[in-house]
Order: C-alpha cells, then sequence, then structure tokens
C-alpha cells in the first residue's frame, strides 16, 4: 500500500483538549503534541496561519489563484482581495523560520494561457524567500499543464476530477482515465479527497507516483 501525506484539519477532540489545556496559554508558547510528519495543515491562507502553522506540522497547504495583469498570486481559496491576500505576504514567514517546512501549492486558476508566466513569478518568489522548488508541491486539476511546472523542476499533483455521474460514483472509465494521467508524466502525485480513497487505491499507478489527501 502507498504512503499517503495527509491534509488535515484540527479535529474536534484535539481541538476540545487544546482550549481545556491552555486556556491561559498563548496558541504558540508550548507545543502539546508532535504532529506525524505525513500530516500537513490545510487551507493555510494567511501570514498568521502559516507562522502558527509552522510551530506543529512539517507542512502546509496554501490556495493560490494567480492575476495575469498583476503577475501575483493570491493567497486565497476563492479571489478576495490580491492587496489583502498576496502570497509574498505568506512566504515572507519561511524566512523567518529555521526550518525548511514543505508547502503544497493548490493552484485553482491554472491554463494553458498562464502556464509559463505563472510558473516565472512562483520561481521568483521562492527564490527571493530562500525556498527549495523540491519543497514544494503544485497541484491542480488541470494536469496538462501541470507538465510546465514538473518541466521546471517542480514535484506536481493532479487533483482528481470523475467524469461519472455523482449519484453513481466512480467508474471503469474514471479508473482508466485517471491512470492515463498518472502514466503521462506531467504529475508526481495524485491528490484526492479521503472519501475516495478506496477507489484510488484499486489504479495501478507507477512506482514513481505518490498519492496525497
Amino acid at each position: 500500500m502507498k504512503k499517503v501525506i495527509c491534509l488535515c484539519a484540527l479535529s474536534v477532540i484535539c481541538t476540545v483538549l487544546f482550549f481545556v489545556a491552555v486556556k491561559h496559554i498563548p496558541y504558540m508558547s508550548a507545543r502539546l503534541f508532535d504532529v506525524p510528519s505525513r500530516y500537513w495543515l490545510h487551507r493555510v491562507n494567511s501570514p498568521e496561519r502559516f507562522n502558527e502553522a509552522i510551530q506543529f506540522f512539517t507542512g502546509v497547504e496554501l490556495d493560490i489563484i494567480y492575476h495575469e495583469k498583476e503577475k501575483k498570486f493570491e493567497n486565497s481559496h476563492d479571489p478576495e482581495d490580491l492587496s489583502q491576500y498576496d502570497l509574498e505576504e505568506t512566504l515572507k514567514m519561511y524566512s523567518n523560520q529555521e526550518m525548511s517546512i514543505g508547502i503544497w501549492f493548490d493552484f485553482k486558476n491554472l491554463t494553458e494561457d498562464n502556464a509559463e508566466d505563472s510558473m516565472n513569478v512562483l520561481d521568483d518568489l521562492l527564490k527571493k524567500y530562500g525556498i527549495s522548488k523540491q519543497n514544494c508541491i503544485v497541484e491542480s486539476k488541470n494536469w496538462q499543464n501541470l507538465g510546465v511546472f514538473k518541466n521546471g523542476g517542480y514535484r506536481t499533483s493532479y487533483y482528481v476530477t470523475f467524469i461519472s455521474d455523482d449519484h453513481d460514483g466512480p467508474n471503469a472509465k474514471d479508473r482508466q482515465r485517471i491512470s492515463d494521467i498518472a502514466h503521462s508524466g506531467n504529475v508526481s502525485f495524485v491528490s484526492f479527497g479521503c472519501e475516495v480513497y478506496d477507489f484510488i487505491s484499486t489504479i495501478e499507478f507507477p512506482e514513481y507516483v505518490k498519492l496525497l489527501t
């Protein structure tokens, strides 16, 4: 069975324990437990959340949206405010800490038209803040244009979508399609919601393609 890197939110139990145990202690003042290294924090979309996450996690997921006119990335799940959610402000936090954590970029609007340009902008940001491409994963539903990032030295992940009806669930056509994408050479990982893991685990992947959820 392939080793899976997981995105996690704090569970209800951990949240309750946290507030009971540290009601009067600042969030960043004590590390109450060690989070397994393969668990990364989901939706880290602000410098403040990034700064908190690096106290506990070895990796974080950042939602990013590319603005072609400004040649900048917005660090948010949906388009909101580039000036308020500038990715650069989040990445600045990276250079202020000693450990090299992993960054999983969930690229929301990757297209054929913006692939080259956005990669160059991301290249410049990573170089500016001393972040290695090999510590990064670029994820998108647009697997065809992930090849630009893969060829540019990034690890890439195809986020699984299904062609079958939601009520019927994934089928043989989905299985073949996902397998073909995994063998395309454009992706290093295949990522998906944990609820479809049983189905995903029935697909034969190349040895070099790992699973993320």
